[in-house]
């Protein structure tokens, strides 16, 4: 069986017969993720940003404890710089989880999207995961939004480092963050 067969096969048995889409994922690169990010099916929208030159793609899943505890920092980063836009990529999408996930993006500035294969291409292993993304398209940064948990159930009494804030700020600066990656920690993506 050939790759497209493959993959429209996989799409149609999980409802979701976007084959145009998922053809423009098999073809894509690091380079255009967020272009592949703009054209993902949304759940929630919001007006994006006209000055937009880097983007925020954060995996999650609603009903994952870590991804819960995240979504005040999102919310905090997210409505600080509306000139980033910002992605949550929402990797499982049955029903019961878009209802949660709707819930959840209340009050944040953000596109929320089905994970239409970009975790794959971004190699994200678990939620949340955050990318950062420079103006020509380029992962700057990728992991851990900060550093909240320092161990999977395990938090700090307050954030030390914000890995995400900081790549945002280092780009606004001109300059390439310090930090290209800190190991994220939360729940595993199954594929």
């Amino acid at each position: 069986m050939g790759y497209w067969q493959i993959k429209s096969r996989r799409l149609l048995s999980s409802g979701f017969a976007i084959f145009w889409l998922h053809a423009t994922i098999g073809a894509a690169t690091a380079q255009n993720v967020p272009e592949v990010l703009r054209q993902a099916p949304r759940i929630y929208e919001v007006a994006p940003s006209a000055t937009a030159k880097t983007t925020v793609a954060t995996t999650f899943d609603p009903e994952c404890p870590v991804c819960k505890d995240a979504r005040e920092e999102i919310k905090r980063i997210s409505n600080l710089y509306s000139d980033v836009e910002f992605y949550l990529i929402l990797v499982h999408p049955n029903e019961r989880v878009k209802a949660s996930a709707r819930e959840y993006v209340e009050g944040l500035r953000c596109q929320l999207v089905l994970d239409n294969g970009v975790t794959k291409l971004l190699g994200a292993k678990v939620m949340p995961e955050a990318f950062v993304f420079n103006d020509k398209g380029e992962v700057v940064y990728s992991g851990a939004i900060d550093d909240y948990f320092y161990k999977l159930g395990r938090r700090r009494a307050k954030i030390t480092h914000r890995y995400v804030e900081d790549a945002i700020k280092a780009l606004a600066e001109g300059k390439k963050p310090v930090t290209a990656r800190v190991e994220p920690i939360g729940c595993y993506i199954e594929r």
